[in-house]
């Protein structure tokens, strides 16, 4: 089982407070169940059983606009921030950080996201 930090400065930022309970649930539920990658598979039906609250999806893109980013026609959502505050700068020498890579890699997200991140040879250079 995974364990992940948590942002507790969240409470305090306007877009979250704005946030119905259910809604701010959700976002909870998205962060706890994405890969470690921050892509997660979207699931609505299931959501919405763990959080025991109905979820009306335009409703959710407006709330969440701007916080993920749709990839694979829809069908999984990647949020950006999530890397970056789980792991900060990502490192090809770090060994905890090879399966997120790898997995933006996979999914063609690499280039678009990758702040300051430095490669093997980059470092050679």
């Amino acid at each position: 089982m995974a364990k992940r930090f948590t942002e507790t400065n969240k409470w305090d930022k306007v877009w979250f407070r704005k946030l119905s309970t259910t809604h701010k649930v959700f976002w909870g539920y998205i962060l706890d169940r994405c890969s470690s990658a921050g892509v997660w598979e979207v699931d609505f039906e299931t959501a919405e059983y763990y959080i025991r609250g109905s979820l009306n999806i335009d409703e959710i893109r407006a709330a969440f606009d701007g916080h993920f980013v749709d990839i694979n026609g829809g069908s999984l959502w990647f949020i950006p921030d999530f890397i970056d505050f789980q792991y900060g700068e990502l490192s090809e020498s770090c060994n905890p950080h090879k399966p997120v890579i790898n997995q933006l890699k996979k999914l063609n997200l690499l280039e678009g996201y990758m702040k300051g991140f430095e490669t093997l040879m980059d470092k050679d250079k």
